[in-house]
């Protein structure tokens, strides 16, 4: 009876093993999405520099849509590769029928990398093709332009694909709706500070985050910071013009281990000695301090 106890033990300890490796693995997946493509701005996978239309060795896992984009599907379903499609770069304008895209596109059932550019330069306003929802496998979705895309249809849209771990806005030109939510299985992210400012993340858990300044907006909000650090999920921050008040906001990183930091600071702010909270801070890099009344011997 005890052998089979030990057993039964031991099968049990293996299968906790086996769960746990498997959720590591899952979060280095989730870093190493971020740091290709949102924090390195990796762009590789999309074949820009060596693509040309009717190329037979083009690796169909990689895939540019622009203006031969129905062409290119068409191709592909023909010789049967849709599910040999991982990455999608999709370049539309005005005179792209968007929607007839997005359906050949759910035919192709292994997307996982989506990027999508709109710059559309028509006054009216349309809602992401309800197709996208037959995106299950899709892990990072991002959206450059777009200004007339609705962003509440988007969100909701957004919510419904379970598989969504990554998200990039910061180019999204779009307006936002106040105290709007994004899928809370989302671990890393790419947004501007007026974005997050925006944004109800109440419930968000993200472990890596890019946060930038975009354009003229007003940075000055301490808020932002406030908003990331009560998560209490973040490891992994590259925060650009933030804004820092008072310091302790930094008390509230529990789990920050990487901080890429370009801060603009009060004056008086002792922004080296707030930072000194961070016990679980492994790399630490700071750029353009926008205070010329700091000094690093403070």
């Amino acid at each position: 009876m005890t052998s089979k106890r030990l057993i039964l033990s031991a099968l049990l300890f293996a299968c906790f093993l086996i769960t746990f490796d498997s959720q590591v693995v899952v979060a280095q997946t989730d870093l190493e999405l971020y740091e290709k493509y949102i924090q390195k701005n990796d762009k590789s996978h999309t074949l820009l520099s060596s693509y040309r239309d009717g190329d037979a060795q083009v690796d169909s896992a990689y895939v540019i849509l622009h203006e031969s984009a129905y062409q290119t599907l068409y191709e592909l379903i023909k010789d049967k590769k849709q599910a040999d499609v991982r990455s999608v770069y999709f370049y539309a304008t005005d005179t792209t029928d968007i929607v007839k895209v997005f359906r050949l596109l759910k035919q192709f059932p292994n997307i996982t990398v989506f990027d999508f550019h709109y710059f559309d330069d028509r006054e009216r306003q349309y809602d992401f093709p309800k197709e996208f929802l037959e995106f299950k496998k899709l892990k990072y979705l991002s959206i450059y332009g777009a200004k007339n895309l609705k962003s509440k249809d988007l969100f909701f849209q957004l919510k419904n694909i379970g598989t969504l771990k990554g998200l990039d806005l910061f180019n999204y030109e779009g307006d936002i709706l106040q105290g709007a939510t994004l899928p809370s299985e989302l671990t890393f992210v790419n947004l501007s500070i007026s974005q997050v400012q925006k944004l109800n993340t109440k419930h968000a858990s993200w472990h890596f985050a890019k946060i930038q300044k975009r354009g003229e907006e007003d940075a000055k909000n301490e808020s932002v910071l406030k908003k990331l650090a009560d998560m209490g999920s973040l490891e992994v921050l590259n925060c650009q013009s933030c804004y820092i008040n008072e310091g302790t906001v930094f008390q509230s990183f529990k789990n920050l281990r990487k901080l890429t930091i370009s801060p603009s600071l009060s004056k008086e702010v002792n922004f080296l000695k707030s930072l000194s909270v961070l016990t679980q801070l492994k790399e630490l890099a700071i750029y353009s301090v926008n205070d010329t009344s700091q000094s690093f011997s403070d």
